[in-house]
């Protein structure tokens, strides 16, 4: 569960506040929640017959949990695509890679966080001040 949502906990963590807001972070919170209480609850064995749940159930249930489970990987995109906007290194169409490349962490992702993440990361950093530094002596 680390190696595949570590990288947009990462991203989304990582980046300051403007681009990674609360909401954004207490979506990704409840997603990885819910991803751990399901692994659980799926290692417990059932006793009994499993009961029969109809196709509108699970279709109503299913979806917005697919959808939960999915949203660390969207949210992490769109918080680079943000931070890549503001200090103007997004292109068109930017999003789909930044999408693939999270998604498929470890495969691509290596290449990605060299690439794209770093130079995003020391762009926003460029102008703040050190640690320890007062910011309002000049």
């Amino acid at each position: 569960m680390l190696i595949l949502f570590g990288f947009p906990l990462l991203i989304i963590f990582g980046i300051p506040e403007p681009y990674s807001t609360v909401l954004r972070r207490r979506i990704t919170i409840v997603s990885i929640t819910f991803l751990g209480i399901a692994i659980l609850s799926a290692s417990v064995p059932v006793l009994g017959r499993p009961v029969a749940i109809p196709d509108w159930a699970r279709i109503t249930i299913g979806l917005p949990l697919i959808a939960l489970i999915y949203a660390p990987f969207f949210i992490a995109t769109s918080v680079l695509g943000d931070a890549r906007r503001a200090i103007g290194q997004y292109k068109f169409g930017d999003c789909i890679g930044t999408w693939i490349c999270v998604f498929s962490y470890w495969a691509f992702g290596v290449f990605f966080v060299q690439e794209s993440v770093a130079k995003t990361l020391a762009a926003l950093d460029v102008g703040r001040p050190a640690i320890g530094e007062n910011p309002s002596v000049v």
